[in-house]
């Protein structure tokens, strides 16, 4: 539980770094590599934007 409370708290930030690492691993091994982090990092930014739990 405290890691969901931890993600729920703290998701904006951490959609950040996913989308970092995602544009990283774009530029050193390509789309499809990359599409995973791109994937949650959007649903972390739709889920504190829309949600706002």
């Amino acid at each position: 539980m405290k890691a969901y409370t931890f993600l729920i708290r703290y998701r904006l930030p951490i959609a950040i770094i996913v989308l970092l690492a995602g544009i990283f691993t774009n530029y050193a091994a390509g789309f499809w590599p990359a599409f995973p982090l791109y994937l949650i990092a959007a649903i972390l930014i739709f889920s504190h934007f829309f949600l706002a739990l």
